[in-house]
């Protein structure tokens, strides 16, 4: 035995197991994906176990037989239970060896695949591993690598350098008994018939894992790193290629196709080859003998075919043939002077026949004889019936895709129930068999049914044009509709969804049919509570497409927004919809539901097409008879939005309105310190100004106007600066109560005039700069700038750091009373500023845009043409807020409950010279409300828009206490409608005083109750 005593070469040596220990996954892979999938299991376990006995074997006595004491050459007699753990040069041998012994054995289980019992292949193992193999490396390997060989092939000079005839030829004539022994695979050579890998990617994985671990087949053989490692690695990488190439060319030019499997078996067939000789050629040679030995490979596999020998894998022709054919190349192409024998290349040849042959002799003809025995006595192959449900099953109760879709379809036939499809695997060769069978079987049974279908169709058809003709009622044509699909269809549930006046909307009716009402209770209640716009749920999709629309499953359909509110009970899977036409246009969407998931059906689908047609009729007949009714339910539904709309507006205008007529009236009224000269005269401008635009609230406010384009403008060429610093001065009160900063850009009057109309323009900018503040977030900043454009426009800027819009509502901006959602924060506002700012400078011939990043802020514009033009001087409005007092009395106590600061700071001015008045205030309701207990004021002021609780519902609840129940209470407010006013009068507000205030008759209203006459 090789002494292998470096720890270099100890590494290596077990480096290289590792590798050989590899092949045995590599065989594992190649079987299992060049067999069926019904036995792909079966081959896998016997290769797992086969090198686990044959491990077994060789520590007990196989290791022995072979390397032991030679008994004249032929068997040895010493080493049995091998147990030299403490001989470091000897164990790594011994594993290196026992390793070899599995890769041997392994070589029979795919050849013998799809037929052989498991334990019959255990015990083909045992006489491999134990009895075969061991002798044959006794007479091939013992003593060899020392100086006194004792295997008698050995002694004859006889070379198998990594095991060409010792390993692989052994493995491949026992392979050769056994597959004679227990004969083809049933229908393997039936005419016509051929059996197929089921996974050829495996197979080639497995031949890769082959090739990897041969490096350490033959590599680990010098039993050392060696000068001729590097040269063996080489000649195993190129006989391996040089052999695929060659069987590809064979297999494409005689078979016409590049066959998967010979081309994997001719790289293999190229690494047997090179096995004996891998020590001592060179690449030239290397390349021949692999390439010779995939045309080996490839000759042998057609002659055992003509012969209808079945090996599944080809293990005979790659193991057996190509093994002789390499061991024989030694000394055809070996250099005499390498072979360490002293033999010339002609009697080296003669020995290696010699050992060819008997290799031949033991592996083949006492290997079949001893077989043959067992199989006389233990049968070795499967029975009939477990051949054809696969091995898998039969002998290791493993199921398999294929098992199971023959097992579905064969209790279809029992059955004669070929209605519901079988399980479709996916992603799987079985799972296409399947998807196959139940296309064949739907067509089956869908050409049993066509005929009852048409008639079943043709009576629907007839009966819904009776219904359309006849004199029934809308909701009982479309109940008989509904009705008699869901009978044609054997459908449970029926709905009907009419379209909108403006055609985007269907809205759900109380129109169904339900086969058990209370089953689909909770169904019917979450339909009759959602409208869908276009494209969203099936009606909407309908309504879009304006064609019929089916879903398989609502429960795996993304745009079926109602799957997640249907109770588990209520089973709503199939479903289908179709329009209701009346001159091409959607006027109604029907829906239709089943209790389990449906398979279109075009036939359904194209007669309910003419179905919508019919019923269309019925609409156009019922809408013609309510035309009038509609026309006046609009008509009063328009007065009533109008009327909310003033009601909103005037509010949201009147308020400003308050604190800049308020405190100019202060200025005109005060005696100690009255204006003179041009204070006087500009205050009055100021106070004339501020009427008129009260005055012009009611026409900005009237839609009308706009809509049908009366909206006068007197455009005149005005200084923009100068209007912009008004509408700041004006907003600096509600930035400060806001606690947002107002940065402002800083230029000079007269530096760029402008035509527009002067109140509009003004009004549009006091918007924006209104809303940047309002919507911004707290310790915002709103920035106004000016910025020329290169088309000779001024842009006027207005940037906030608030709440921003998002991308899917920006479309939506400018649209009349659309707050985008925001109605749920407590911001003021009624959403339709901003279209009427676009429409004012529109008709300014201006335009004005915006930009807008969610949660970031926005940026608002509005552009002119600047004139060059040098206008009159203009007198712009200018306002500044007074400061507020705080005021003191002991007589008579009022408290004003109000949350915007300007409006309380005005109030105080007002009361400032009142001695005998005292004033509380508070910004909201609760507050009030417990003041009002504690204090007991003389009267209250209370604005009717107030945070957390308006003004109505607090006065009501001072009127469920007794100690405030008598306070006088006057609703101080910009809610100018008359019918709020008559709604406060009438719940017991004192009286109703209207902003702006007019301060004389604001005073005259407190003096009436403070200081009754």
């Amino acid at each position: 035995m090789p002494i292998i005593s470096s720890p270099q070469d100890i590494i290596w040596v077990l480096i290289c197991s590792g590798m050989v220990l590899l092949m045995q996954g590599g065989f594992t892979c190649l079987e299992s994906g060049l067999v069926r999938a019904k036995n792909s299991i079966h081959v896998a376990i016997k290769n797992f176990v086969d090198f686990s006995i044959s491990s077994v074997l060789f520590w007990l006595f196989g290791f022995g037989i072979m390397f032991g004491a030679s008994f004249d050459g032929w068997f040895g007699t010493s080493y049995f239970l091998f147990s030299e753990i403490d001989n470091n040069e000897l164990v790594p041998f011994f594993i290196f060896q026992l390793i070899f012994c599995g890769t041997a054995t392994t070589i029979v289980s795919g050849a013998v695949a799809e037929r052989m019992r498991f334990s019959g292949y255990i015990l083909v193992a045992i006489i491999i591993a134990g009895f075969i193999y061991p002798v044959i490396g006794h007479w091939v390997w013992a003593g060899v690598g020392t100086d006194n060989p004792t295997g008698w092939l050995a002694q004859k000079g006889f070379i198998d350098f990594a095991g060409s005839t010792v390993v692989h030829s052994t493995g491949g004539w026992v392979a050769l008994a056994s597959v004679l022994i227990i004969g083809p695979r049933i229908g393997r050579f039936a005419k016509g018939e051929t059996i197929q890998g089921h996974n050829y990617p495996m197979a080639s994985l497995g031949a890769f894992l082959l090739w990897f671990g041969w490096f350490g087949f033959n590599g680990g053989s010098a039993y050392g790193l060696t000068d001729q490692t590097t040269t063996i690695i080489l000649n195993t990488i190129l006989a391996g290629s040089f052999g695929s190439l060659t069987a590809l060319c064979l297999s494409w030019k005689i078979q016409g196709q590049p066959k998967v499997e010979v081309i994997i078996n001719g790289a293999l067939a190229g690494l047997v080859s090179i096995t004996a000789s891998c020590h001592i050629m060179d690449a030239w040679a290397t390349m021949v003998i692999g390439s010779l030995g995939a045309t080996v490979y490839f000759g042998a596999s057609q002659l055992l075919e003509k012969f209808e020998v079945d090996d599944v894998i080809g293990a005979f022709p790659v193991h057996g043939c190509s093994g002789i054919w390499g061991t024989l190349a030694v000394a055809l192409f070996g250099d005499p002077d390498k072979f360490g024998t002293g033999f010339s290349s002609w009697e080296q040849f003669m020995v290696q026949a010699q050992g060819v042959v008997m290799c031949m002799v033991w592996a083949f003809f006492f290997g079949f004889a001893v077989i043959w025995c067992v199989n006389r006595m233990f049968p070795l192959r499967v029975s009939k019936e477990d051949e054809v449900q696969g091995l898998n099953v039969s002998e290791h109760g493993a199921s398999s895709a294929l098992l199971d879709l023959l097992v579905e379809m064969d209790v279809q036939k029992k059955n004669e129930d070929f209605s519901s499809p079988v399980y479709i695997e996916p992603h799987t060769e079985v799972g296409q068999i399947a998807q196959q069978y139940n296309n064949v079987m739907a067509k089956v049974v869908s050409v049993e049914t066509k005929n009852k279908e048409v008639s079943e169709y043709h009576k629907l058809l007839s009966s819904t044009i009776a219904i359309a003709n006849e004199s029934y009622s809308f909701e009982e044509a479309m109940q008989a509709c509904l009705r008699s699909i869901c009978k044609m269809a054997k459908w449970p549930v029926g709905h009907l969804f009419l379209v909108s006046d403006d055609g985007n909307i269907l809205e759900p009716t109380a129109v169904w049919h339900l086969d058990d009402s209370d089953k689909y209770l909770q169904f019917k209640i979450v339909t009759e509570n959602t409208s869908f716009k276009k494209g969203i749920g099936l009606p909407g999709r309908v309504l879009e497409n304006r064609k019929p629309a089916w879903i398989e499953d609502v429960l795996n359909d993304s745009n079926f927004p109602r799957a997640k509110l249907i109770r588990k009970d209520e089973i709503i899977r199939g479903a289908f919809g179709f329009p209701i036409l009346v001159k091409s246009s959607v006027v109604g969407v029907m829906e239709f539901f089943s209790d389990k998931p449906e398979h279109p059906n075009s036939r359904i689908l194209e007669l309910v097409e003419m179905i919508g047609i019919q019923m269309g009729r019925v609409i156009e007949r019922w809408k013609n008879e309510i035309a009038l009714v509609e026309k006046k339910e609009e008509a009063e539904k328009a007065n009533l939005a109008k009327s909310d709309f003033l009601a909103r507006m005037s509010h949201e205008l009147r308020t400003p309105m308050n604190a800049i007529l308020g405190f100019t009236q202060l200025l005109q009224m005060d005696q100690k310190n009255p204006l003179v000269g041009y204070q006087k005269k500009n205050m009055e401008s100021v106070s004339s100004a501020g009427n008129h635009l009260l005055n012009l609230i009611n026409e900005v406010l009237d839609l009308s106007r706009i809509e049908s384009g009366n909206m006068q403008m007197s455009l005149e060429l005005v200084d923009m600066i100068p209007i912009v610093d008004n509408v700041i001065s004006i907003s600096k009160p509600l930035a400060g109560e806001k606690d947002v900063t107002l940065e402002y850009q800083e230029i000079p009057e007269g530096s760029c005039f402008v035509e527009v109309d002067l109140l509009r323009f003004k009004q549009v900018v006091l918007n924006l700069v209104s809303n940047a503040i309002k919507y911004n977030k707290p310790n915002g900043s709103v920035v106004i700038s000016y910025e020329t454009q290169k088309t000779g426009t001024m842009r006027l800027g207005i940037r906030d750091t608030g709440l921003g819009i998002s991308i899917d509502k920006q479309p939506l901006l400018f649209q009349p009373f659309n707050r985008l959602g925001i109605e749920s924060e407590q911001i003021e506002g009624t959403g339709i500023g901003l279209a009427i700012s676009k429409q004012l400078i529109e008709l300014m011939n201006g335009t004005i845009g915006f930009e807008s990043v969610e949660d970031e802020g926005s940026l608002f514009y509005v552009e002119f043409p600047v004139s060059d033009k040098t206008p009159a001087q203009l007198e712009t409005e200018m306002s500044s807020p007074p400061d507020s007092s705080t005021l003191t009395g002991n007589r008579k106590t009022v408290l004003y409950i109000e949350d915007i600061p300007a409006n309380v700071d005005l109030v105080k001015q007002i009361l400032s010279g009142r001695s005998d008045i005292e004033l509380l205030a508070t910004p909201n309701a609760l507050d009030g409300i417990k003041i009002a207990e504690t204090r007991i004021p003389d009267m209250i002021l209370m604005d009717i828009h107030l945070p957390e609780m308006d003004g109505l519902t607090a006065f009501k609840k001072l009127q469920a206490i007794d100690s405030t129940r008598d306070i006088p209470v006057i609703a101080l407010t910009a809610d100018a409608m008359g019918s709020d006013i008559k709604k406060a009068l009438e719940i017991g507000f004192h009286s109703y005083i209207t902003k702006p205030i007019d301060i004389p008759l604001f005073l005259k209203a407190l003096d009436k109750i403070l200081t009754p006459t």
